[in-house]
């Protein structure tokens, strides 16, 4: 059986955001004035929680001041909150940090899969195996699950 090893920059030629620029992506409805409330928005606060607990961080805060970049680069980890949400047995935080991560990933991924680009390397990818007919197992890290679904 073939492995194949993923890690969230595969990602990002499809217009997922990279680790550095996730929590902008999840929390940009935040940032507009007055904030846009989204279908997450009970999942984005559980997140913001965990962080203001866990880093010291208020987000709204960090956003409404255009802080939000420094603060990202120097204090969160958003692997480090997966890690936390397993390590506490937190089964809230993880179910809120999936469905932030999910969506925010199919939200950046929408143009890609809305106008179909067969020459994307996961589609290429993907393909190839099917046509194989063999048996591959693919081990996705970080936070990118869209794969995964």
């Amino acid at each position: 059986m073939d492995v194949y090893v993923l890690g969230a920059g595969a990602s990002a030629p499809y217009g997922a955001p990279t680790m550095a620029k996730y929590l902008l992506e999840a929390y940009g409805q935040w940032m507009l004035k007055p904030p846009e409330h989204t279908d997450i928005e009970k999942e984005l606060q559980i997140v913001a929680d965990t962080i203001q607990d866990q880093y010291g961080v208020n987000l709204r805060d960090a956003l409404g001041r255009g802080e939000i970049g420094s603060v990202i680069l120097k204090k969160i980890n958003c692997e480090e909150l997966l890690a936390l949400a397993d390590e506490t047995d937190n089964a809230e935080l993880r179910r809120a940090l999936e469905r932030v991560v999910y969506k925010t990933l199919e939200r950046s991924l929408e143009p890609v899969i809305d106008h179909g680009r067969p020459d994307r390397e996961y589609e290429k990818l993907i393909k190839r195996l099917v046509k194989t007919g063999e048996d591959v197992c693919m081990i996705s890290f970080n936070y990118d699950l869209l794969l995964d679904r």
